[in-house]
C-alpha cells in the first residue's frame, strides 16, 4: 500500500475512533438466496503455511480493508494469503478450489484485488480472534452487515435461525451452512449446525443477515460455537495510528544517534550495529516537520552534527505493536560511509 492510501486509510479511523462500528443494516428477515448474494461478497479465503480457514471484511476504506478471522488461524503468521470470490462471465460464483490455485489464474486474480496478502495487525488470543488489514481490495468486496453498537446476538432466542459462510475442508468454496442458535455458553455463542474444518474465521448472521460473531469450532454432534461480535468490537477499538520508519547500519561501524518526535521533545539516544535494522514507532499526532533524526560525525578530527528529517509512512497496529512489527512496514533509511568524504551518512532507501 502506497504512503498516500496509508495517511488517508490511518487519518479516517483515526478521526473515527471514538464511534463504534456500524454498517447498515436490514430490520427483516431476507430471503436465504438474497442473504447469501450479499454477504459471500465479504467472504474470504485465508491461506497460510499450515492451514487453510475463513475471514469476513468488515471495513471498507479507499480500497483497503479491515477483516477479521480466528487467531488460531492466523497463529504466528504476521501475513496470510486471502482470496476473495469471483463470478464468471454469466454472474455463477466460482467455487472451484482448483480455479483459485490455479498459476495460470494468479496474475489476473491478483490485479484485479481477489488475491493479495493480509497483514495480521491485532491478535486477542483469549477470545480466539485476530485483525487482518488488507490493501488492495477487489471492487465486488462488500464489508459484512453488523451493528456494533447493538450487537444484534442479544436479542435472539433458542431455535432463531442463523447462517454460517465459510470454505469448509474438502469441498467447494464460498459454502452456505443454516443452523439454529442456542443461546450463549460461556462467551461463546451456542449453534446447532454441522461445520467443518475450515469454516473457522467465518462470519455466523442472524436471518437479516447481520453479522452476530466468528465461527470458533465445533463437532461431530452439530455442536458448533462462534465468539459473540462485541469481542471484534473490543479488538478494533484498540487499534491506534501510528507512524513508523526504519534504519539500517551498512557501515561497519556502531553508529549513535538520536530521535526527537514531537517539538521541543526529548531527543531519544539509540545506537545502531553493522548491519542490524531498527524500526522506530510513535502514535501520532505529531507535528508535520518531524520527526528528526541527529547524530555526530568527523571531519579533520572535529565533531559535527548532522540532523535530517524523516519521512514516516502512517500505519495501524493494535496494542501489541512491538511484537508485529517489521522494518518494512515504514519508510526505510540506512547509514553508509562514503569513502571519499570519510564520512557516515543518512540516505533514503527508497529513492
Amino acid at each position: 500500500m502506497n504512503s498516500s492510501n496509508d495517511q488517508i486509510y490511518a487519518e479516517t479511523l483515526r478521526s473515527v475512533m471514538w464511534i463504534l462500528l456500524l454498517v447498515p443494516i436490514c430490520s427483516h428477515a431476507l430471503d436465504p438466496s438474497k442473504m447469501y448474494d450479499e454477504a459471500i461478497r465479504s467472504v474470504m479465503w485465508i491461506i497460510t503455511d499450515d492451514r487453510q480457514a475463513s475471514g469476513v471484511l468488515i471495513e471498507k476504506k479507499n480500497g483497503n480493508g479491515l477483516a477479521v478471522t480466528n487467531e488460531h488461524v492466523t497463529k504466528d503468521h504476521k501475513e496470510v494469503r486471502v482470496v476473495f470470490p469471483v463470478r464468471d462471465a454469466y454472474g455463477n460464483l466460482i467455487g472451484e478450489r482448483k480455479f483459485y490455485a490455479d498459476e495460470s489464474n494468479q496474475g489476473v486474480l491478483e490485479r484485479l484485488g481477489y488475491a493479495t496478502s493480509g497483514r495480521v495487525i491485532a491478535i486477542d488470543p483469549e477470545n480466539d480472534l485476530a485483525m487482518v488489514h488488507i490493501s488492495g481490495l477487489p471492487e465486488t468486496a462488500r464489508p459484512i452487515s453488523h451493528d456494533f453498537n447493538n450487537h444484534a446476538y442479544r436479542g435472539m432466542k433458542p431455535s432463531d435461525p442463523v447462517y454460517i459462510l465459510g470454505n469448509p475442508t474438502g469441498r467447494d468454496l464460498w459454502r452456505w451452512t443454516a443452523g439454529h442458535f442456542q443461546g450463549v455458553n460461556e462467551r461463546l455463542l451456542h449453534i446447532n449446525a454441522g461445520t467443518y474444518g475450515g469454516n473457522s474465521g467465518g462470519p455466523v448472521l442472524n436471518n437479516q443477515g447481520v453479522l452476530i460473531g466468528i465461527l470458533s469450532s465445533g463437532d461431530l454432534l452439530m455442536n458448533t460455537y462462534a465468539i459473540p461480535s462485541e469481542y471484534i468490537e473490543d479488538l478494533y477499538m484498540t487499534l491506534q495510528v501510528f507512524s513508523v520508519f526504519s534504519i539500517q547500519n551498512k557501515t561497519q561501524l556502531t553508529v549513535p544517534y538520536q530521535i526527537q518526535w514531537i517539538e521541543d521533545g526529548e531527543w531519544t539516544e539509540y545506537a545502531i550495529e553493522p548491519s542490524q535494522i531498527l524500526p522506530h514507532y510513535y502514535e501520532p499526532p505529531h507535528p508535520q516537520s518531524y520527526p528528526n533524526i541527529r547524530f555526530d560525525y568527523i571531519v579533520d578530527d572535529e565533531v559535527s552534527v548532522k540532523s535530517y528529517r524523516l519521512k514516516p509512512y502512517i500505519k495501524i497496529f493494535g496494542s501489541d505493536i512491538k511484537e508485529r512489527i517489521r522494518y518494512t512496514d515504514g519508510h526505510q533509511y540506512h547509514f553508509k560511509y562514503n569513502p571519499t568524504t570519510k564520512e557516515v551518512d543518512l540516505f533514503d532507501s527508497e529513492e
